[in-house]
């Protein structure tokens, strides 16, 4: 027999050992102390020993010595830890031990010493490692056996509780993968075993924190899943781990998020919850760690979920202090999104109980909303859920409608309107919220109309004008307003809310419902001035309102009350039976009927000839305003794109820009990164930091790499290799564009009508020259600022704004079109149409109040005059600095002003709107040669995602492809860009087989090397279902890779 060691030191030690083992594999007792020695040195902490162990074999040499002498028992036990002491650490190494067969030896030495508590230990342990990581190596620690080793470990010794311990940990991390992992955790008994460890160890905090974990794992997904947790015992382990382990808060985080599973399914499955106290569970952890965001955000998840469903259980949960809890959350971490979407979500279902509206909006729960939506306004999810809550709120009584509009939510609404304007879910909740808003006194009224809630509810009405349900809303909502003073129903008619009621009456006839809310809207109109009736009469409300009568008999009593306010009683809907024969009248009175008949003819023709005035006088002013639209179709016919002029001036002033970056930098600053440590919760804020003057002098040339922290204050993976400053402009040109910077402003208060922004009057002017600083550096580096930023801002930094955009007044309304077009459409109506009366002050404050003569050339003069101040004038020391900074270093206005105004546009946006063509073209497809195939792997996997990409992407249809914004997702989630450059991407974007995942897996992207890697999806459905969300969370930094 050969030497044997205790301890060995050093590599050569470990690789004598090693080669002995090879050498002797039949010697029993050598292959004993071998696997002996390796794990004494690795128990002493001698980790250098582990990799030495690598590089010599010694991973193979320990496997064959399992494989070879199975049934020595001191051997498989130090075998087994010695593989777990080697799998600990990178997931390299875990991989390491699979590929050497190391798992399916754990596995066959559980089988055959079932009974040998230490080795079963080592198993578990090594099970619990090894199911760490990737979802592809958990499904082979299921498919290798080591589930159901773990389980009948545990149900054997279940005394042993480090073995409960790793157990637990084992089937918590297995349950993490696929759902195919779950439900063969939950079929071979995991979650019995795992409650039953709980119970027996009910002090161990270490174990209730694996078990809480598994359950929460376990409880995930199918609604059959999480009845099997609950019938195994799952809620009550949770809920009693909670209340034992109060101060602990891992575990009480895994806990809130198990309940949070366990109630998102059937109403059986929530009941129990709440009936085994799981709200009170959630609200105390919620209370004690409340600085812990991730808990925060998993409670409110739990107590969303609960809340659904009876007003008994919602009553519940608010008993429990479930409200409080999720406005306290709201208000502490009000910059974490997920925990916003969620606190609206609780309220929302909170608030659908009638008991319970008032006690939601007493405890500040309109207010939370109202703060969730105004921080994160570009969340369209969240803004859904917002709008959906304010509307539940305002439902209630007076007091809750006034307190809703109080708190602020009558603006929130109708901002998140005007952003989300595509958006039908958000759009309906927008319409109900204000309908709702609108009910009850006059003065509230006049609060929705005075905030833009009819103009928000008519362009919703137009936009979605197929959807019937939004479209009962938006006729509500019309009804509601117009019941207020006269100045509401004229504001309605203003505002295109009867042509909006009309069309939707026309569109959806069959629809009860809407016809009773579209005639009561139309009532509450024709009481209104003479205006308002001519405008119902031409609008052809009363077309609509004989339709309605004629097709559902429970309008009749409305529509007969509306025609006799519009012409008189005509008796269009009385009875059909005939009257009984008249009595002759007298002499008299036939001859006072004559004259009465007369004087009816009078009127009537009187109507006639004022309602033929009124067409006429539309007719005049129509073909005016087609006047006025040539004129300016003239002006930007003149800035239509010559593309093959455009490519030779781009191309030219790329290589402008490539030979200053040639000879201006300093040696340091070609070879020295500048390196960026950036707050994702505070990124607008040390971006504009890291520009400022002492900074950006000296680093503008210089490379950047870019490191984002989390919201925990940990570094963000990933190395930047170009993606991550791509992200960070991205970023930050989309948040510091939002109102909440104080940095740039869109038309009066709501914002969301204008096309592009300006410089606020009132920004902070040393952050506009740190702008100017960024928006310079992103030209030099070919990055696109994207939609947000308005064309006079371009025009103002390449000097070109006195020659071009001031030159005459359809130039300057154009500019101004793309920032207020409402304002712009009205100045424009006055030149064809001017008014007496106005004055200089009207179109320019600062002007005197000096009146403007109703002749064209004035008119044109004091709109002119108009437009340069809301331009320039009143903003110029913002343009100005922020004009101080873009040319600071580097000064390209000689070049930028020799593009044209659309030139100018595409050069610093970018491309904003792709065509199904264009995107394609974004892309090298694995099919151009036999070597790109190779490469991509699709072929030898036997997958057609890339054929089912291109259809999806050449499918111009937003519900089977991905439709024009659909379009622009998938290029920002692909490269981190928000528009396309002019001269296109410097790397196309390459499509590589998602090794190891499977059709329930998301797409992943590297958009430092713009790489996609795609699961081999077995249709073009499922590609399109996990592409659109994992792009839905293209904002989630290195979560989505």
């Amino acid at each position: 027999m050969a030497d044997s060691w205790v301890w060995c030191t050093g590599a050569e030690a470990v690789e004598a050992v090693v080669a002995n083992m090879r050498e002797h594999a039949a010697d029993v007792e050598l292959q004993r102390d071998g696997c002996l020695t390796l794990r004494n040195n690795m128990r002493a902490g001698r980790y250098a020993c582990r990799q030495a162990m690598v590089d010599a074999g010694g991973l193979a040499a320990v496997v064959a010595a399992m494989v070879g002498h199975p049934a020595d028992l001191l051997l498989q036990r130090a075998g087994c830890d010695v593989l777990w002491n080697m799998a600990a650490g990178s997931d390299a190494r875990k991989q390491a031990v699979v590929d050497a067969r190391g798992l399916a030896a754990v596995v066959a030495a559980m089988g055959r010493h079932a009974a040998d508590v230490e080795l079963q230990r080592y198993g578990c342990l090594t099970m619990n490692i090894l199911a760490s990581g990737s979802d592809a190596r958990r499904q082979a620690v299921v498919d290798a056996g080591g589930l159901a080793a773990v389980v009948a470990a545990m149900g054997r010794h279940a005394a042993d509780v480090q073995l409960q311990w790793a157990g637990c940990g084992a089937l918590q991390n297995m349950a993490f993968g696929s759902d195919a992992c779950k439900q063969a955790v939950v079929d071979a008994g995991g979650a019995a075993a795992v409650v039953a460890a709980m119970g027996r160890h009910a002090a161990d905090v270490e174990l209730q924190r694996n078990g809480c974990g598994a359950l929460l794992n376990m409880a995930g997904g199918s609604d059959a899943r999480k009845q099997a947790v609950l019938d195994a015992g799952g809620l009550a382990a949770v809920v009693a781990a909670m209340v034992g382990h109060a101060a602990d808060v891992e575990l009480q985080r895994a806990g809130c998020g198990a309940l949070r599973n366990m109630v998102f399914g059937s109403d059986a499955c929530i009941q129990a919850v709440v009936d085994a106290g799981g709200a009170a569970a959630v609200v105390a952890a919620m209370g004690r760690h409340a600085a812990d965001v991730q808990l925060q955000w998993a409670g409110c998840g739990a107590l969303r979920n609960m809340a659904v469903g009876s007003g008994a259980r919602k009553q519940a949960v608010l008993d429990a202090g479930g409200l409080a809890a999720v406005v306290a959350a709201m208000g502490r971490h009000a910059a974490d999104v997920q925990l916003q979407w969620a606190g609206c979500g609780a309220l929302l279902n909170m608030a659908g109980g009638d008991a319970c509206k008032q006690a939601v909006v007493d405890a500040g729960g309109a207010a939370a909303v109202v703060a969730a939506m105004d921080g994160h306004d570009a969340d369209v999810e969240l803004q859904r859920l917002g709008c959906d809550a304010l509307r539940n709120m305002a439902i209630g009584s007076d007091a809750c409608k006034q307190a809703v509009v109080d708190a602020g939510g009558l603006a929130a609404v109708v901002a998140a309107m005007g952003r989300h304007a595509a958006d039908v879910q958000l759009q309906w909740a927008g319409c109900g919220a204000l309908l709702n808003m609108a009910g009850g006194s006059d003065a509230r009224r006049q609060a929705v109309v005075d905030a833009r809630g009819a103009a928000a509810v008519v362009a919703a009405m137009g936009r979605h004008d197929a959807d019937a349900e939004l479209q009962r809303l938006g006729c509500g909502a019309q009804r509601n307003m117009a019941l207020g003073s006269d100045a509401c129903k004229q504001a309605v008619v203003d505002a295109g809310g009867l042509a909006a009621v009309v069309a939707a009456m026309g569109r959806h006839a069959a629809d009860v419902e809407l016809q009773r809310y579209g005639c009561g809207a139309l009532q509450n109109m024709a009481v209104g001035s003479d205006a308002c009736k001519l405008a119902i009469l031409g609008a052809g409300g009363l077309a609509a309102l004989v339709a309605a009568g004629t097709a559902h008999p429970t309008c009749h009593a409305s529509v007969s009350l509306t025609v006799r306010r519009l012409l008189g009683d005509l008796g269009a809907f009385a009875p059909a039976d005939p009257a009984p024969p008249p009595i002759p009248p007298p002499v008299a009175e036939l001859a006072e009927a004559e004259r009465a008949r007369q004087r009816a003819e009078q009127r009537a023709q009187q109507e006639q000839e004022q309602r033929q005035e009124a067409e006429r006088r539309a007719q005049a002013s129509h073909q005016r305003e087609q006047e006025l639209q040539q004129q300016l179709t003239i002006v930007a016919t003149s800035n239509e794109l010559d593309e093959g002029a455009f490519l030779r001036r781009f191309v030219a002033f790329r290589q402008y820009v490539e030979m200053l970056l040639e000879y201006l930098p300093s040696k340091t600053a070609r070879s020295k990164p500048w390196r960026l440590k950036v707050r994702r919760n505070q990124l607008c804020r040390d971006v504009i930091e890291y520009f400022s003057p002492t900074n950006a002098r000296q680093k503008l040339f210089q490379r950047t790499e870019v490191t984002f922290i989390d919201a925990h204050g940990g570094e963000e993976e990933g190395e930047d290799l170009g993606g991550l400053t791509v992200e960070l402009y991205s970023c930050f040109f989309r948040e510091v564009l939002l109102a909440g910077s104080g940095l740039f402003e869109g038309a009066g208060d709501d914002a969301s009508t204008s096309i592009g922004l300006l410089p606020s009057p009132t920004a902070d002017l040393q952050s506009m020259n740190n702008i100017g600083r960024i928006m310079c550096r992103c030209v030099l580096d070919d990055q696109p600022l994207g939609r947000g930023l308005g064309r006079f801002v371009f025009e103002f930094l390449a000097d070109t704004h006195e020659w071009r955009v001031f030159k005459d007044v359809h130039s300057a309304l154009a500019a101004l079109s793309d920032f207020d077009p409402e304002l712009s459409q009205r100045w424009a109506q006055l030149l064809v149409q001017p008014t007496a009366g106005l004055t200089l002050d009207f179109f320019d404050e600062d002007a005197a109040a000096e009146e403007v003569p109703p002749e064209s050339a004035a008119m044109e003069r004091a709109v002119l005059a108009g437009c340069r101040h809301k331009l320039l004038v009143s903003r110029e020391a913002s343009l100005r600095a922020l004009r101080d900074g873009f040319t600071e270093v580097v000064d390209l206005r000689e070049q930028l002003g020799a593009l044209s105004a659309s030139e100018l546009l595409l050069m610093l946006r970018g491309n904003t709107e792709l065509s199904c063509e264009e995107l394609l073209a974004c892309f090298a497809w694995p099919d151009t040669s036999d070597s790109a195939a190779a490469k991509a792997g699709f072929a030898a996997a036997g997958s057609d995602a890339p054929r089912y990409l291109r259809e999806i992407i050449l499918d111009e249809s937003p519900e089977t492809g991905l439709g024009s914004l659909g379009r622009m997702r998938l290029l920002e989630w692909s490269t981190a860009l928000t528009a396309l450059p002019c001269g296109g991407l410097k790397d196309p974007i390459t499509l590589k087989l998602y090794e190891g995942a499977d059709v329930h897996d998301l797409p992943n992207v590297h958009t430092c090397t713009h790489e996609v890697h795609l699961p081999p999806y077995a249709t073009r459905q499922q590609l399109q279902a996990k592409l659109l969300q994992a792009v839905e969370h293209r904002h989630d930094g290195f979560l989505i890779e």
